[in-house]
Protein backbone atom coordinates (compact mmCIF):
# COMPACT_ATOMS: atom_id res chain seq x y z
CA UNK A 1 0.00 0.00 0.00
CA UNK A 2 2.98 2.47 -1.43
CA UNK A 3 5.07 2.92 0.99
CA UNK A 4 3.65 0.63 4.64
CA UNK A 5 4.84 3.73 6.72
CA UNK A 6 2.68 5.83 5.04
CA UNK A 7 -0.61 4.03 6.10
CA UNK A 8 -3.31 6.46 7.16
CA UNK A 9 -2.99 6.22 11.71
CA UNK A 10 -5.32 6.36 14.23
CA UNK A 11 -6.31 9.40 13.63
CA UNK A 12 -7.23 8.99 10.60
CA UNK A 13 -10.01 5.83 11.11
CA UNK A 14 -13.20 7.30 10.54
CA UNK A 15 -12.45 7.87 7.64
CA UNK A 16 -11.21 4.38 6.80
CA UNK A 17 -14.35 3.45 8.26
CA UNK A 18 -16.57 5.41 6.11
CA UNK A 19 -14.58 4.18 2.73
CA UNK A 20 -15.22 0.68 4.28
CA UNK A 21 -18.97 1.47 4.75
CA UNK A 22 -19.96 2.08 0.60
CA UNK A 23 -17.71 -0.86 0.01
CA UNK A 24 -19.36 -3.19 2.00
CA UNK A 25 -22.96 -1.94 0.77
CA UNK A 26 -20.97 -2.50 -2.95
CA UNK A 27 -20.05 -5.98 -1.92
CA UNK A 28 -23.35 -7.42 -0.55
CA UNK A 29 -25.08 -6.22 -3.52
CA UNK A 30 -22.92 -8.09 -5.30
CA UNK A 31 -22.92 -11.43 -2.54
CA UNK A 32 -26.88 -11.57 -1.77
CA UNK A 33 -26.18 -14.67 0.28
CA UNK A 34 -23.90 -12.98 2.55
CA UNK A 35 -26.41 -9.41 2.81
CA UNK A 36 -28.98 -12.16 3.81
CA UNK A 37 -26.86 -13.19 6.59
CA UNK A 38 -26.29 -9.65 7.79
CA UNK A 39 -29.63 -8.49 7.24
CA UNK A 40 -30.56 -8.58 11.04
CA UNK A 41 -27.63 -6.63 12.29
CA UNK A 42 -27.84 -3.97 10.00
CA UNK A 43 -29.66 -0.72 10.87
CA UNK A 44 -33.31 0.63 9.23
CA UNK A 45 -30.88 3.04 7.21
CA UNK A 46 -28.16 0.52 6.29
CA UNK A 47 -31.01 -1.96 5.14
CA UNK A 48 -31.94 1.20 2.96
CA UNK A 49 -28.79 1.53 1.37
CA UNK A 50 -28.88 -2.27 0.82
CA UNK A 51 -31.75 -2.37 -0.72
CA UNK A 52 -31.38 0.20 -3.28
CA UNK A 53 -27.49 -1.03 -4.68
CA UNK A 54 -29.15 -4.64 -5.25
CA UNK A 55 -32.55 -2.56 -6.98
CA UNK A 56 -29.19 -0.79 -9.02
CA UNK A 57 -27.34 -3.96 -9.61
CA UNK A 58 -30.26 -6.39 -10.49
CA UNK A 59 -33.59 -4.07 -10.68
CA UNK A 60 -36.46 -3.47 -8.48
CA UNK A 61 -38.25 -6.88 -9.06
CA UNK A 62 -35.27 -8.46 -7.89
CA UNK A 63 -35.08 -6.17 -4.86
CA UNK A 64 -38.54 -6.46 -3.57
CA UNK A 65 -38.41 -10.57 -3.69
CA UNK A 66 -34.94 -10.10 -1.51
CA UNK A 67 -36.67 -7.88 1.26
CA UNK A 68 -39.41 -10.22 1.29
CA UNK A 69 -37.53 -12.89 1.50
CA UNK A 70 -35.87 -11.45 4.74
CA UNK A 71 -39.52 -10.57 5.95
CA UNK A 72 -39.97 -14.82 6.54
CA UNK A 73 -37.78 -15.63 9.39
CA UNK A 74 -34.60 -17.24 9.96
CA UNK A 75 -32.79 -17.37 6.33
CA UNK A 76 -31.48 -20.61 5.29
CA UNK A 77 -28.53 -20.88 3.83
CA UNK A 78 -29.39 -21.89 -0.27
CA UNK A 79 -27.38 -24.87 -1.90
CA UNK A 80 -25.39 -23.33 -4.97
CA UNK A 81 -25.33 -25.03 -8.41
CA UNK A 82 -22.61 -25.59 -10.62
CA UNK A 83 -22.53 -26.72 -14.75
CA UNK A 84 -25.95 -27.68 -16.61
CA UNK A 85 -24.04 -26.57 -19.98
CA UNK A 86 -27.52 -27.40 -21.73
CA UNK A 87 -28.56 -24.07 -19.99
CA UNK A 88 -27.91 -20.91 -21.94
CA UNK A 89 -28.20 -17.41 -20.20
CA UNK A 90 -31.78 -16.81 -21.52
CA UNK A 91 -32.90 -19.73 -19.52
CA UNK A 92 -30.92 -19.54 -16.57
CA UNK A 93 -32.47 -15.81 -16.35
CA UNK A 94 -36.07 -16.76 -17.01
CA UNK A 95 -35.60 -18.83 -13.33
CA UNK A 96 -34.83 -16.01 -11.76
CA UNK A 97 -31.42 -15.65 -11.74
CA UNK A 98 -29.08 -12.52 -12.67
CA UNK A 99 -25.77 -12.04 -13.58
CA UNK A 100 -23.05 -11.19 -11.04
CA UNK A 101 -19.82 -12.13 -12.84
CA UNK A 102 -17.26 -14.17 -14.79
CA UNK A 103 -15.66 -16.26 -12.14
CA UNK A 104 -13.47 -18.68 -15.37
CA UNK A 105 -12.80 -18.34 -18.65
CA UNK A 106 -15.55 -20.66 -19.12
CA UNK A 107 -18.11 -19.97 -15.94
CA UNK A 108 -20.33 -17.20 -15.24
CA UNK A 109 -21.57 -16.39 -11.69
CA UNK A 110 -25.62 -15.85 -10.81
CA UNK A 111 -27.57 -15.30 -8.46
CA UNK A 112 -31.66 -15.60 -6.74
CA UNK A 113 -32.99 -12.79 -4.62
CA UNK A 114 -32.89 -15.83 -2.12
CA UNK A 115 -29.06 -15.97 -2.43
CA UNK A 116 -28.82 -19.38 -4.45
CA UNK A 117 -26.07 -19.30 -7.01
CA UNK A 118 -25.65 -20.64 -10.12
CA UNK A 119 -22.39 -21.12 -11.98
CA UNK A 120 -23.27 -21.44 -15.89
CA UNK A 121 -21.02 -23.32 -17.97
CA UNK A 122 -20.66 -21.33 -20.89
CA UNK A 123 -19.42 -23.26 -24.35
CA UNK A 124 -18.63 -19.82 -26.75
CA UNK A 125 -17.32 -17.41 -23.59
CA UNK A 126 -15.30 -15.53 -25.55
CA UNK A 127 -18.64 -14.52 -27.63
CA UNK A 128 -21.49 -12.56 -26.11
CA UNK A 129 -19.78 -12.09 -22.72
CA UNK A 130 -21.83 -9.84 -20.33
CA UNK A 131 -20.29 -6.56 -20.47
CA UNK A 132 -20.96 -4.42 -17.19
CA UNK A 133 -20.01 -6.47 -14.28
CA UNK A 134 -16.39 -6.84 -13.00
CA UNK A 135 -15.80 -10.01 -10.80
CA UNK A 136 -16.42 -9.09 -6.87
CA UNK A 137 -13.13 -9.78 -6.29
CA UNK A 138 -10.11 -9.81 -8.74
CA UNK A 139 -7.95 -12.30 -7.07
CA UNK A 140 -9.59 -15.50 -7.39
CA UNK A 141 -8.66 -14.96 -10.94
CA UNK A 142 -5.28 -14.54 -11.01
CA UNK A 143 -3.00 -10.85 -10.61
CA UNK A 144 -2.29 -8.25 -13.23
CA UNK A 145 0.74 -9.56 -14.66
CA UNK A 146 4.43 -7.50 -14.41
CA UNK A 147 4.10 -7.50 -10.52
CA UNK A 148 6.44 -4.02 -9.80
CA UNK A 149 9.06 -3.94 -7.86
CA UNK A 150 8.31 -0.80 -6.01
CA UNK A 151 4.38 -0.04 -4.77
CA UNK A 152 3.55 3.33 -5.54
CA UNK A 153 3.14 6.47 -3.23
CA UNK A 154 -0.13 6.36 -0.74
CA UNK A 155 -0.70 9.16 1.14
CA UNK A 156 -4.04 7.89 2.44
CA UNK A 157 -6.68 5.37 2.57
CA UNK A 158 -8.42 7.44 -1.00
CA UNK A 159 -4.93 6.90 -2.98
CA UNK A 160 -4.94 3.42 -1.52
CA UNK A 161 -8.40 2.74 -3.01
CA UNK A 162 -7.87 4.15 -6.46
CA UNK A 163 -4.55 2.04 -6.50
CA UNK A 164 -6.59 -1.08 -5.00
CA UNK A 165 -10.33 -1.04 -5.58
CA UNK A 166 -12.50 -0.79 -2.53
CA UNK A 167 -11.83 -1.63 0.83
CA UNK A 168 -13.43 -4.95 1.27
CA UNK A 169 -12.63 -5.25 4.85
CA UNK A 170 -10.50 -3.21 7.96
CA UNK A 171 -10.26 -4.47 10.70
CA UNK A 172 -7.93 -5.05 14.10
CA UNK A 173 -6.21 -8.02 14.48
CA UNK A 174 -3.10 -10.49 15.12
CA UNK A 175 -1.59 -11.18 11.67
CA UNK A 176 1.73 -13.27 11.58
CA UNK A 177 2.46 -12.27 15.50
CA UNK A 178 1.72 -8.92 15.37
CA UNK A 179 -1.15 -6.95 16.38
CA UNK A 180 -1.91 -4.05 14.19
CA UNK A 181 -4.59 -2.72 11.56
CA UNK A 182 -5.57 -5.09 8.33
CA UNK A 183 -6.94 -3.87 5.15
CA UNK A 184 -8.45 -6.19 2.63
CA UNK A 185 -8.78 -4.48 -0.91
CA UNK A 186 -10.86 -5.23 -3.66
CA UNK A 187 -7.91 -6.36 -6.29
CA UNK A 188 -6.52 -8.83 -2.92
CA UNK A 189 -4.05 -6.92 -1.82
CA UNK A 190 -3.49 -6.73 2.05
CA UNK A 191 -2.02 -4.15 4.00
CA UNK A 192 -0.78 -4.42 7.85
CA UNK A 193 0.02 -1.02 9.88
CA UNK A 194 1.67 -2.29 12.99
CA UNK A 195 0.20 -0.89 16.39
CA UNK A 196 3.38 -0.19 17.58
CA UNK A 197 6.15 0.19 14.72
CA UNK A 198 5.79 1.55 11.68
CA UNK A 199 8.83 -0.28 10.62
CA UNK A 200 7.23 -3.37 10.81
CA UNK A 201 4.22 -2.03 8.64
CA UNK A 202 3.88 -4.47 5.45
CA UNK A 203 2.13 -4.78 2.18
CA UNK A 204 0.91 -8.25 0.45
CA UNK A 205 0.03 -7.89 -3.11
CA UNK A 206 -1.78 -11.16 -5.25
CA UNK A 207 1.50 -12.89 -7.41
CA UNK A 208 0.61 -14.16 -11.19
CA UNK A 209 -1.41 -17.08 -11.61
CA UNK A 210 -1.62 -16.72 -7.53
CA UNK A 211 -5.19 -18.60 -7.67
CA UNK A 212 -3.63 -22.10 -7.88
CA UNK A 213 -3.54 -22.96 -3.95
CA UNK A 214 -7.45 -23.75 -3.62
CA UNK A 215 -8.74 -21.34 -0.83
CA UNK A 216 -5.08 -19.82 -0.37
CA UNK A 217 -3.46 -17.26 -2.66
CA UNK A 218 -0.25 -16.66 -3.70
CA UNK A 219 1.26 -13.40 -2.47
CA UNK A 220 4.53 -11.41 -3.08
CA UNK A 221 5.51 -9.24 0.23
CA UNK A 222 6.64 -5.79 0.10
CA UNK A 223 8.31 -4.55 2.99
CA UNK A 224 7.25 -0.57 4.81
CA UNK A 225 9.45 0.99 2.32
CA UNK A 226 7.24 -0.38 -0.37
CA UNK A 227 9.93 -2.61 -1.61
CA UNK A 228 9.49 -5.99 -2.99
CA UNK A 229 10.84 -8.84 -1.14
CA UNK A 230 12.22 -12.28 -2.77
CA UNK A 231 9.90 -14.17 -0.72
CA UNK A 232 6.57 -15.83 -2.02
CA UNK A 233 3.59 -17.42 0.21
CA UNK A 234 0.37 -18.86 -0.28
CA UNK A 235 -2.36 -17.31 2.56
CA UNK A 236 -5.81 -17.99 2.93
CA UNK A 237 -7.70 -13.92 2.94
CA UNK A 238 -10.75 -15.59 4.71
CA UNK A 239 -8.61 -15.28 7.59
CA UNK A 240 -9.52 -11.61 7.33
CA UNK A 241 -13.19 -11.34 5.90
CA UNK A 242 -14.46 -13.88 8.44
CA UNK A 243 -16.64 -12.23 11.30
Amino acid sequence: MGKSSDLPNPKKRQQRKRALKDATIRFLAKDVEEAHLRWPRFTTADRIRVLVAIATRYGWNFATEFQSITKRGAYSRPVHISGASHLNRDQVKRRGYRFVSQIAPEYERWVRPNGKEFHLFVRNSNQNRQPTTKPAFKAPGGAVKGIPKQLPEIADIDDAIDAYGDMIADKEMTLFGREGFVSFFDDGTIAFEDKMNGEENFTMRVAEGGNNYGRRILYEFYNSDGQKQDITFPFDPGLILAD
